[in-house]
């Protein structure tokens, strides 16, 4: 379902689609981190998992690790109370490609911001590809270290724009497409200009 062949392109998401697809087939590292950055709905989700899918296929002997920034920071307090912080970090600074969504979720100072700067560090300074999702860019990630901000902000950060009338046509009959079905007459361009 998050397969590059199932996200539909146009202006509006146009260079993050590029951008995904450059670090997905490259060799080796290339925009380090990639940070996508747009509202709610706009596929920053689908290229994440596309990326990772993408890259298990060109190179299945890659470690390849996507998760939430929830998810991040639940795992890390786990391994914290359980004392296991040697192997968390050996988890998770060994991975060949970090896919981070929702990353505005760990804007609060703390340990695990903390944390995630450090992973992230070792990630980068080891040429392993991190590509990071948020809502915002990241000088804009409130709550975020300076640090933090400028290391998401010293790779590549694309914002996906809101779409237009035709790239949402062109999202409804992919759609259709995909699960072999037909709409009335004028019903995919009452959609498309109605829901945004």
């Amino acid at each position: 379902r998050y397969a590059f062949k199932n996200f539909v392109g146009g202006r509006s998401n146009e260079v993050a689609l590029r951008a995904a697809r450059k670090v997905a087939e490259s060799e080796r590292v290339t925009f380090n981190p990639l940070f996508l950055y747009g509202g709610v709905g706009l596929g920053k989700t689908h290229l994440l998992q596309a990326i990772g899918l993408r890259m298990r296929e060109l190179h299945p002997q890659r470690r390849i690790l996507y998760l939430t920034a929830e998810r991040f920071r639940h795992l890390f307090l786990r391994a914290l109370s359980e004392r296991r912080m040697v192997e968390f970090k050996e988890q998770y600074r060994s991975i060949d490609l970090l896919l981070i969504d929702d990353l505005q979720f760990v804007s609060r100072p703390g340990a695990t911001q903390d944390e995630f700067f450090h992973t992230l560090n070792a990630l980068t300074d080891n040429s392993r590809q991190v590509v990071a999702a948020a809502d915002r860019p990241p000088v804009a990630l409130e709550g975020m270290s300076e640090s933090l901000r400028s290391r998401l902000a010293g790779g590549l950060s694309v914002e996906i724009q809101p779409t237009d009338v035709g790239l949402r046509l062109s999202i409804l009959n992919s759609l259709l497409a995909r699960h072999n079905m037909t709409a009335e007459p004028g019903v995919l361009e009452f959609l498309a200009n109605r829901v945004d």
